[in-house]
């Protein structure tokens, strides 16, 4: 069997780099598709169903029957203590008789402000790894261009616990104007996040070390 030469390896590298990144511009399209669904649901819906917990704010038309239009019926998945010391979600759903917040152009914008927050962090990222594996498709590995795109890369992941506590705010603002003695907030966070931004940043500092590293080599040679 005859050796693939780096050449040739190179080359499948630039052609699947290429390939990855029209992926993942169609991921980007499809975002941002669902961008518009959103806010067209938004604009044209007279009631909304609002899952609120962890850091999610998704949002539904709503097709319950008893709920009156022009209503918001929130289920919240709040913390509850076990033993005093672990936590568990529980589902608390506000009926519609307990329902006093208003579908008002005010909380459309909000809710409209939130998901094009939402969507411009997954487009963020979603655009980040395009241009790098655009770098590749060009034939750059170890370049400076490289190793900065990787490490945008990391610090893109980072919208998403910041996004979170925002979304958490927001929905902490909502529950308080339906049912203000439940006092809910839900500020956790993932570290899973922060786990990933440090061992992307870590390995584009990695490969930067080794890109100097190899250009001096060269230059000695």
């Amino acid at each position: 069997m005859k050796p693939v030469t780096p050449q040739e390896q190179l080359k499948k590298l630039r052609s699947y780099s290429e390939g990855i990144a029209i992926m993942f511009e169609i991921f980007m399209a499809l975002v941002g598709i669902g961008l518009a669904f959103t806010l067209i649901t938004l604009v044209n819906a007279e009631s909304f169903q609002l899952n609120l917990g962890n850091g999610s704010l998704q949002l539904a038309k709503n097709t319950i029957a008893e709920i009156p239009a022009g209503l918001v019926q929130l289920n919240v998945l709040e913390f509850e203590k076990v033993w005093g010391i672990s936590l568990r979600n529980r589902t608390v759903p506000i009926t519609a008789q307990e329902l006093q917040l208003t579908v008002t152009p005010m909380v459309r914008t909000v809710l409209a402000v939130v998901a094009v927050l939402s969507t411009a962090v997954v487009l963020n990222l979603l655009g980040q790894v395009v241009k790098l594996f655009k770098l590749y498709a060009k034939g750059e590995i170890f370049t400076q261009a490289v190793v900065q795109r990787i490490r945008y890369i990391g610090w893109a992941v980072m919208g998403f616990p910041l996004l979170s506590i925002l979304k958490s705010i927001v929905g902490a603002v909502l529950v308080a104007q339906v049912k203000p003695d439940m006092q809910w907030l839900d500020l956790s966070i993932n570290f899973a996040y922060f786990a990933a931004t440090l061992v992307v940043v870590v390995i584009s500092w990695i490969m930067d070390a080794g890109r100097k590293l190899q250009e001096e080599n060269e230059l000695t040679i």
